[in-house]
């Protein structure tokens, strides 16, 4: 530690290597090493080494959360498209596609990305409303246990909001456990809708369970929103299975953002699915499928199912 604060990193690793050998099993020690090379920001190092510890101890959730943080500091260009199909079992109602392009830029500070969406909505065959949305969002670390998230997305046409912006502050701690705090802002012709957010998540080997709230206050009536996703992951970040539960609407579901107005004191009950696989460090690919079941009138519900896929190159 003394050789740490003197920033005598050479030392120090001499140091912590002898302990490590000494006591093989000691993960106080381990943990030490990964400290050691973050305070260098030798992030690939520390990649490399987490790794290696994964391997021992697969069920450690420090060590997950650990990995999953490098693996979001490691420098990485990605180019890719999302495209989402929504079919209704309401007659003369949809079909529903969402399509985007995307360019991620991913740095030892954080991330920033880019996005342009399309949305065309049709009714019996004939388009009731469709346009573009320009959105930009960022996950930027501000300090060596939180980091914070910013979305901004303005849009032209009716079938997006006119403007919207998220922020979100997350705090890691120990044992695998990480809690967030946000808000998200969205400005449309005819109302402005402000919504809190909270968020608890938790690693637990190579799980990640999240649970997050969503409460809008409207006219003093709260309308609350729940989500439950649970993931399950493989050899990197973009290795995993996901499976989502859920209750109410939120205003971080993009497909159905341009009627969250509307949607947001309804009832709606939804699961889901999805599988997700980086493939020749280069190719990443995805796919999921949601079933919603939406009220769109006091009393009438309709069954939702949406389709989505994901391509993307990592440059």
């Amino acid at each position: 530690n003394l050789e740490l604060t003197k920033e005598n990193y050479e030392v120090a690793e001499k140091i912590i290597d002898q302990a490590i050998l000494q006591h093989p099993e000691d993960r106080i020690f381990q943990k030490k090493k990964i400290a050691l090379y973050q305070l260098q920001k030798e992030y690939k190092k520390e990649y490399k080494y987490v790794k290696t510890l994964k391997e021992r101890y697969p069920n450690d959730d420090e060590i997950n959360q650990v990995l999953f943080t490098i693996q979001s500091k490691i420098n990485a260009d990605i180019v890719g498209a999302n495209y989402s199909f929504t079919a209704f079992d309401r007659s003369g109602y949809g079909p529903w596609h969402l399509g985007s392009i995307q360019y991620l830029r991913s740095r030892s500070w954080g991330s920033l990305i880019g996005r342009i969406n399309y949305a065309n909505r049709l009714s019996d065959g004939v388009t009731t409303a469709e346009g573009k949305q320009f959105e930009a969002e960022s996950y930027f670390f501000t300090g060596k246990t939180n980091y914070s998230f910013v979305n901004l997305a303005y849009s032209p046409d009716t079938v997006f909001p006119k403007f919207q912006f998220g922020y979100s502050f997350y705090q890691s701690f120990k044992k695998g456990w990480e809690a967030d705090l946000g808000l998200r802002y969205i400005k449309t012709e005819t109302a402005t809708i402000k919504t809190l957010v909270f968020g608890v998540g938790k690693y637990i080997g190579a799980y990640w369970i999240n649970f997050r709230s969503y409460l809008y206050n409207n006219q003093n009536n709260y309308d609350p929103s729940f989500s439950l996703t649970t993931r399950y992951y493989f050899e990197t970040k973009y290795d995993y299975i996901a499976v989502t539960a859920g209750y109410g609407t939120s205003p971080d579901e993009r497909t159905t953002i341009g009627q969250y107005e509307q949607r947001v004191s309804l009832n709606s009950y939804r699961i889901g699915a999805g599988y997700y696989k980086l493939f020749n460090n280069h190719y990443i690919t995805g796919i999921q499928t949601t079933l919603n079941n939406q009220e769109y009138a006091p009393n009438l519900t309709q069954n939702e199912f949406e389709f989505s896929i994901l391509f993307q190159y990592k440059l």
